[in-house]
Parts: structure tokens; C-alpha cells; sequence
């Protein structure tokens, strides 16, 4: 597992090197160019655009076979994309979580919906981000595929999206949502309705509200609300908290963020509370990704004791 970490950052300071020493080139210099074989990075673009082609070409051509002919010119948007966290913890071992995703676009096909295969399930990682909540425990493997169908009603996005997954059991979920943005001023607000249902925990229903205000250029805040009903346990759980985002380029952003997560078992009480920040940077658009999110979190099981933390993840996409 070291050597894994070690890897890690071998690969990030490769890439940093390489963009802050590309950034210092002189064109006006008086050496004579020198042709050698093509860099690593080159290499690598190149085998990223070739890998994407072909899943491109693949898409399209079950898009045709499908529809018998072309009917529009859109490009196919097919996408593959391959994460990899490491989650460290105070008190628990290093956790390695590794997933992948095919978002499947057939523009010939389709019209408001899209397939999508993954290795978890992507609605219920949908439903923690929305809450602004840290992915600090591995992710449960769940083979399967799911279907979106997407309408808007006025004003209202409204989505449906179930879902198949074979890891041990077939098994079939489903989610229903409705989604708006309200446009004020000086702020927005981002209500959300979701019903969810599967084998596991039975039906659910999700209901956030959300306000977003822009500070100025460079900062932003966010207020998060939010709620989860679980029918079959009886378990309702809260995340209220505050996010700062702050914008450093078109490649690099930092996320500042406390959040206040209760539950109503066996009686309503505040479960634990977590100080985080993230940094995001973009090394290649719609190519290569990576997020550090180092955080600090206090847990009523903990007796509020502060545990240190953090998740390192890296997103390569075709």
C-alpha cells in the first residue's frame, strides 16, 4: 500500500512539474531545436484521444444499427471514466476505492435518455453530494446499469432513472426527482424533490433547498439544506451546513465547508459535525482530474473527539 500512495504522488508532481515548466519556455531562445521521440505526456494524449475514438465509433454505430440511419448531426458525447480514491481515517485502515463509469449518449436514439453502466450505484452517491457530504467510507461495488429519462415541466426538471444491478442478486432500484433553480437578485435557490426505492432499504424520499449566493469574482456561498427519509428503518437524517467556494482559475478551485449531520434514532440529535476543504484541479479538460479533501470530523460515537482524515482522488476519462 505504500507503494501505491508513493505512486500517487509521484504522478501528481510529474504533472505539476511539467505545467510549471512548460509555463517558463522561452520561444526567443538562441539553441538549435532538437527533434527526439515523442514525450511520455504526448504519448499520453494521444493514447487517451485514440481509446476515446474508438468508444465514440462503438457508441455510433450501435446508435445507427438502432435507428437504421442517421437522422441528426450531433456529435456522440459517449464518455469513460475511470476514478481511483484513497480514503485515510484516524483509528481505520486505508481504504483503496476504485470505480468505473460508461455514460452511453446515442443522439440518433435518444432524446431524453441516456444509458449509463457503473460499478456503484450513482444515484445514491448523487443524493450524498447533494447533501455537500465527504465520501469517507469505501464504496459498496454494484454492478449495473441505468436508464434516465428527462423532461422538463416549465420551470422543473423532472428525471427517472431506474436502475438494474447484478453483484451478487439481480436487483432493481429507482429514482424519481424534480429539480428547479429560482433566480432572485443577488441569489439562487435550488429546491429538490427526489423518491427513491430499492431492495435494501425500501422507499425514500429526499428534499433539499438549497441557496447559492455569489460573493463577488472569485468567492461564493452555498447553504445547505437538506433531508432523508428512510421508510423501511424509519430513519430521517439532516445535513445543514456552509460552503465556501473559492475560484483560482478555469483549472483550480478551493472548497471550504462545515457540516452539521443529525439523525432522529433513538431520539433527534446532532451525529456529527465535519470541517473539510478541497482542492480541485483540472490537469487535462475532460481528460485528467484529481481532488485532495482533507478533513476533521467529530462523531457523537467519538464522545466529539476530532478525527483526522482525508481522500485523495484521481479521475481519468475517455
Amino acid at each position: 500500500m505504500q507503494i501505491q500512495i508513493k505512486v500517487y504522488f509521484l504522478f501528481l508532481l510529474f504533472f505539476s512539474i511539467r505545467s510549471f515548466a512548460g509555463s517558463r519556455i522561452d520561444s526567443d531562445n538562441d539553441f538549435p531545436e532538437i527533434k527526439s521521440e515523442k514525450s511520455f505526456e504526448e504519448n499520453f494524449l494521444e493514447t487517451n484521444e485514440a481509446i476515446s475514438k474508438w468508444f465514440v465509433d462503438v457508441a455510433d454505430d450501435i446508435d445507427i444499427f438502432l435507428m437504421g440511419e442517421r437522422i441528426t448531426a450531433k456529435p456522440n458525447q459517449t464518455k469513460l471514466k475511470i476514478e481511483d480514491s484513497l480514503i485515510f481515517k484516524d483509528y481505520e485502515k486505508m481504504k483503496n476505492q476504485p470505480s468505473i463509469s460508461i455514460n452511453l449518449r446515442l443522439p440518433n436514439t435518444e432524446e431524453y435518455w441516456n444509458l449509463k453502466f457503473t460499478s456503484y450505484d450513482e444515484n445514491k452517491e448523487r443524493r450524498a453530494a447533494d447533501k455537500g457530504a465527504i465520501n469517507k467510507s469505501r464504496r459498496t461495488k454494484d454492478y449495473g446499469a441505468s436508464l434516465g429519462f428527462f423532461q422538463k415541466m416549465g420551470k422543473v426538471k423532472a428525471s427517472f432513472q431506474p436502475r438494474v444491478s447484478f453483484s451478487n442478486s439481480l436487483k432493481l432500484s429507482h429514482t424519481l426527482a424534480f429539480e428547479s433553480l429560482i433566480d432572485q437578485r443577488t441569489f439562487q435557490i435550488n429546491p429538490k424533490l427526489s423518491f427513491y426505492g430499492n431492495n435494501d432499504n425500501g422507499t425514500g424520499v429526499v428534499i433539499a433547498l438549497n441557496y447559492f449566493i455569489p460573493l463577488n469574482r472569485i468567492w461564493s456561498l452555498t447553504f445547505v439544506n437538506d433531508g432523508d427519509y428512510v421508510s423501511r428503518s424509519h430513519l430521517f437524517s439532516t445535513t445543514h451546513g456552509l460552503s465556501f467556494h473559492q475560484y483560482l482559475s478555469m483549472i483550480k478551485s478551493m472548497r471550504y465547508e462545515i457540516m452539521f449531520d443529525s439523525k432522529n434514532q433513538p431520539n433527534y440529535h446532532l451525529d456529527t459535525y465535519t470541517l473539510s476543504l478541497t482542492w480541485s484541479h483540472l490537469i487535462y479538460k475532460n481528460i485528467l482530474d484529481y481532488q485532495v479533501t482533507p478533513f476533521l470530523e467529530f462523531a457523537s460515537l467519538r464522545n466529539f473527539r476530532g478525527t483526522l482524515g482525508a481522500v485523495f482522488t484521481v479521475g481519468l476519462s475517455f
